[in-house]
């Protein structure tokens, strides 16, 4: 009877377990893939918002008017140049406002240099501000960054994402805090054709992105966001968010570290044990741009939440397992009492079940063991009818889950193309209501998605075209697919917009046409550019010829037909080489299918002579530029036409008036030549006659001088007081004479004795005129400071006499206090400029003009001595060495000597 028990006990507990082990399989799975839809679809939001960054950055980078500004900010023309630039740059801001303002998301649009400096850049203060153009003041440094250095080494058409993180300003992280993806594209072209013009910058503010993540759970799933490197993005504690930027990360294997081995393996799911040893399931699904991975999305959700309803079975199957086996022993006890050898069959029987066999038990058996024998045979066909049942159940689930999650990878990448694509795409049913309705026909027609879903397809159809409606429905239900139908459309406004739709039948699963597709395309802007293009060709003052492939002219300008004679009908359609001379017909051909095999930008008529044919046979010279164009798969030139007559005229006589002005300026220029040795020699003869002139002079005075001297030490006081008084004023005559005479020798000398020029250590300079003025700055009690002085080529006792002129003058004319004289400098260019600044009483500005003219005194000598020759010394000598001085004063306010001399 025991073995009977623990047999029914054993079979009750392996059905259980099987059933328990089964439905945890069902459900751990199912909310796998319920959560890695959920992810998939989050990470699909994600990439299409980043795609649409991606995709804007790499047309910006390949605008003609990016070209345009480029060029005209590289040209160097002057003021013109500069406010050319201004002017492309005002255009890409407001088209950068335009575009900001249809997409909320970005935070930040511009255009660097290739050197890194921001030139362009727009921006908005918060995610609900209008966009706006930052000043010349605002704008930064980016050379470092590393999405300038990725993007600069990436050829023309290549696109740079860079990794989530929180946006800077000046090198900090900004408040509040702004997770940003930034998509650059290098500039590319100038005369190299591949050199580095700048980089195009977009911002894209994620903060909407992240906020709808966190308020769209899947219970009991919680959402995460992380980088590659695991790092959190996203979390619900805040301060577990891009710690990496502030020097503490937090990564998501430090709390589950098989998600580490998940995220490098591109695993969907996997499961993780936290520090308290609890198990929790993550689903991971990646946010790629392009082929990269710039974030992973994680649901994460813990394992004992996800099987509550496995417990619930568990509990039953335990009560069934218990009621079975009291069941069991009330068979044992009944069994005593029967025949042994039909208990002996149902034994066998219960233990072949038990094995697996599926032969029932012995139905036929009398008593109660036949009673046991039929009720066993009912349990066992019921558990095999169950178990059967929930097999089928959980196939089905497993089938429709596939299903799901293949149904939902195809409207995530649908939902990312239909999203991201610049075309409106609007879908309708049979009875012409709309079902579709995406961002870019939001932005053409100005109604939003939840204004038109729901209305008739006549909310956008003028009424002159209401008929069109009818055809095109009709070939719909017929199947047929409609192309390049161009056309019109009615905008929110009112505005009439041209249009080229693409329409496509919708079908359900049994091929029913139950709807249509719609792509439209707004053609304002092509068909504008059309008519600017024909206005530009027609208004240009070259003619204008364009052929195609053949060699047909299809379009000529007013100014074509009047430089060659023809009317435009008589040239539409004609071959070019009836503007060809007849010499060059034959080979002209040849020229042409060359250059449409490389057609190129070319500008002929350089170097060669080109010659055009008119109506009435006359010929002309001509230069001709030449430009490729492809319009709707078809290959055209147009060709510049221009008529040189008058240039060459023009040239030749501007040869002539050339050869003429070089013979009068040879003429001119021997007369100067001859004028300046004449004059060269005449300051030679004038300097050293001034020298000579002072050096004999100083003979007879110092012989007057010294007769003077001995006569008031000898004879001073034996004569009246007038005669010692004609005596002082001789003595002093003669004393202010010899420093004169001494001052104008110094004056001399600057042209004739000269050093060549060195390298000057400055401070050493004003060193050793320090050292000259020992005496007078000790009396003085004043001081000469300095110091980082740079070097300079030049004289160097003529820039020590230039030094020492300048410190004398500060330190004598001084106020009550002690002088304090200071000399700096800094190289400018090729140049360094110094200036000797005191503090002394300072001169008025109307006397500036006088103070470097020899003997030019601004004070009486018994004021303060002197010749008034040391200010003329010092300009002669910063002039001989190219130079320039001038001075800055006021009254009372100290004097400051500035001066330029070539640097070493």
């Amino acid at each position: 009877m025991g073995a009977m028990v623990a047999l029914v006990l054993l079979t009750v507990v392996a059905v259980g377990s099987i059933t328990y082990v089964s439905l945890k399989s069902s459900i751990l799975q199912f909310e796998y893939d319920r959560a890695r839809t959920s992810a998939i679809r989050q990470a699909a939001t994600i990439e299409g918002a980043i795609g649409r960054a991606r995709d804007d950055a790499l047309i910006l980078s390949k605008t003609p008017a990016i070209a345009e500004y480029f060029e005209a900010a590289g040209s160097g023309a002057g003021t013109a140049g500069a406010r050319e630039a201004e002017a492309w740059a005002a255009r890409l801001a407001l088209f950068f406002v335009s575009q900001m303002e249809s997409r909320k998301e970005y935070l930040q649009m511009r255009v660097l240099g290739a050197a890194g400096r921001e030139l362009i850049r727009v921006e908005r203060a918060d995610a609900d501000g209008a966009p706006w153009r930052v000043p010349e003041d605002g704008l930064q440094e980016k050379g470092q960054t590393a999405y300038f250095k990725e993007a600069a080494m990436l050829p023309a058409g290549g696109i740079y994402v860079s990794p989530i993180n929180l946006n800077r300003e000046h090198g900090k992280v900004q408040e509040p805090r702004i997770p940003v993806v930034r998509a650059a594209a290098p500039v590319r072209g100038g005369e190299d054709e591949g050199g580095l013009l700048g980089v195009v910058v977009i911002n894209l503010d994620l903060r909407g992105i992240f906020e709808q993540a966190r308020k769209n759970p899947i219970a009991p799933f919680e959402t995460y966001l992380v980088n590659p490197d695991g790092d959190y993005l996203l979390h619900h504690d805040p301060a577990m968010a891009f710690g990496f930027d502030f020097g503490t990360p937090h990564r998501i294997q430090d709390h589950a570290p098989p998600v580490r081995e998940a995220l490098d393996g591109g695993a969907a799911a996997t499961v993780g044990v936290d520090e308290a040893g609890e198990r929790f399931v993550y689903a991971l699904a990646p946010v790629r741009a392009g082929k990269a991975e710039v974030a992973w999305v994680a649901r994460r959700a813990p394992e004992r939440a996800l099987l509550g309803s496995t417990t619930e079975a568990l509990k039953s199957a335990a009560m069934g397992g218990a009621a079975a086996l009291a069941c069991a022993i009330l068979l044992a006890i009944g069994l005593a009492y029967s025949l042994a050898q039909p208990l002996k069959r149902l034994t066998q029987a219960m233990q072949r079940f038990a094995a697996g066999d599926p032969e029932g038990a012995p139905v036929r058996a009398t008593g109660e063991i036949g009673v046991l024998a039929q009720a066993f045979e009912q349990m066992r066909r019921t558990i095999a009818e169950k178990t059967e049942a929930l097999r089928l159940e959980v196939g089905a689930k497993t089938t429709a889950m596939k299903e799901a999650s293949r149904l939902a990878e195809t409207e995530r990448l649908y939902s990312a193309v239909v999203g991201s694509t610049d075309d409106a795409v609007v879908t309708k049913d049979l009875n012409r209501v709309i079902t579709g309705w995406n961002r870019a026909a939001e932005r053409l027609f100005g109604y939003t998605a939840a204004e038109a879903i729901g209305r008739e397809i006549d909310l956008i159809v003028p009424e002159d075209r209401r008929a069109e409606q009818d055809q095109i429905l009709a070939r719909l239900k017929q199947g047929e697919r409609i192309e390049h139908l161009d056309t019109v459309r009615r905008a929110k406004d009112g505005g009439r917009l041209d249009v080229s739709l693409t329409i496509s039948p919708l079908r359900n699963r049994e091929g029913e046409v139950i709807g249509a597709s719609k792509i439209v395309r707004d053609l304002s802007e092509r068909r504008m550019a059309e008519e600017r293009f024909q206005l530009a060709v027609e208004a240009c003052p070259s003619g204008m010829v364009m052929i195609d492939q053949a060699g047909k002219i299809v379009l000529v300008n007013k100014e074509t037909e009047r430089m060659f004679g023809y009317g435009r009908e008589e040239l539409l359609g004609q071959p070019v080489e009836r503007l060809v001379p007849e010499r060059f017909r034959g080979e002209h051909p040849g020229y042409r299918e060359g250059y449409q095999r490389s057609p190129e930008t070319r500008k002929m008529g350089v170097g060669r002579e080109l010659k055009a044919l008119r109506r009435d046979g006359t010929e002309f010279p001509v230069e001709i530029g030449l430009n490729p164009i492809e319009s709707k798969g078809e290959h055209f030139v147009l060709a510049a036409v221009l008529d040189i007559t008058e240039r060459l005229r023009a040239i030749e006589t501007i040869k002539q008036a050339n050869a003429e002005l070089e013979r009068r300026v040879a003429e001119r220029t021997k007369e100067l030549e001859e004028s300046a040795e004449a004059l060269r020699r005449s300051n030679e003869e004038l300097g050293q006659f001034a020298y000579v002139a002072s050096h004999d002079l100083q003979e007879p005075l110092r012989a007057v001088a010294g007769c003077v001297d001995l006569l008031a030490a000898k004879y001073k006081g034996r004569f009246d007081e007038g005669a010692d008084e004609l005596i002082r004023h001789t003595v002093d005559g003669a004393s202010r004479m010899r420093q004169q005479i001494h001052d104008l020798l110094a004056l001399s000398r600057v042209g004739t004795r000269t050093s060549p020029p060195m390298r000057l250590k400055m401070d050493q300079v004003v060193e050793g005129a320090k050292r000259a003025l020992r005496v007078a700055l000790e009396e003085s009690k004043g001081e000469v400071v300095h110091g980082g002085l740079p070097d300079a080529m030049a004289d160097l006792p003529q820039v020590q006499q230039l030094l020492q002129n300048l410190i004398a003058n500060g330190i004598k004319f001084r106020n009550e206090k002690a002088p304090t004289i200071r000399v700096t400098g800094e190289a400018e260019g090729e140049w360094c400029h110094y200036c000797v600044a005191d503090n002394g009483i300072g001169i008025d500005p109307k006397y500036f003009g006088r103070l470097f003219t020899i003997f030019q005194r601004l004070h009486t000598r018994a004021e303060y001595p002197g010749t008034g020759i040391g200010l003329a010394i010092c300009k002669k000598i910063v002039q001989r060495h190219g130079g320039r001085i001038w001075i800055e004063s006021a009254p009372g306010q100290g004097a400051q000597f500035h001066f330029t001399l070539p640097k070493a």
